[in-house]
């Protein structure tokens, strides 16, 4: 890995503003200026470049506050389950019925096969890194699966 850039989205991950490009490997803290935005569905994605690129998301969505005045209430996010996590190859998905799209990518960001949506959902996957990409009517959820050998 060469450099990382740093790039945050208020919407879930639907959407991603860069907040740095060329950040040395060698960093391991970086200070950044959080966006004067209040949302409830923050996340961070950080890519690393290379010989390879590869990427990776915050878990979880966090919040960036308003004035106690003005809060909001927090929307929830949908019910999604990937048991086991990390898995040895075999993984089920457990899905609210509301998802309407569901894409597999692998560490490098290539699509891997888009899924029919359904509740319930078994993959068989060799070793490796993938990033699932769950849509909804309103927002877009990125899951992290690891399988070891």
């Amino acid at each position: 890995c060469d450099s990382l850039s740093l790039f945050f989205s208020a919407d879930s991950g639907y959407n991603y503003d860069t907040i740095a490009t060329g950040i040395p490997v060698a960093e391991t803290v970086y200070q950044w200026i959080v966006p004067d935005t209040a949302s409830d569905e923050c996340m961070l994605m950080i890519w690393a470049y290379g010989s390879g690129v590869g990427w990776d998301f915050t878990d979880s969505v966090f919040t960036i506050g308003v004035g106690v005045s003005e809060e909001k209430p927090a929307r929830l996010r949908p019910e999604f389950r990937g048991y086991p996590n990390p898995s040895y190859g075999l993984v089920n998905l457990d899905l609210p019925a509301d998802v309407k799209q569901i894409t597999l990518f692998d560490a490098s960001g290539r699509q891997i096969k888009a899924l029919k949506p359904s509740t319930m959902i078994t993959l068989n996957l060799p070793p490796g890194i993938y990033f699932l990409q769950l849509k909804t009517q309103t927002q877009t959820i990125m899951e992290k699966l690891v399988i070891l050998r």
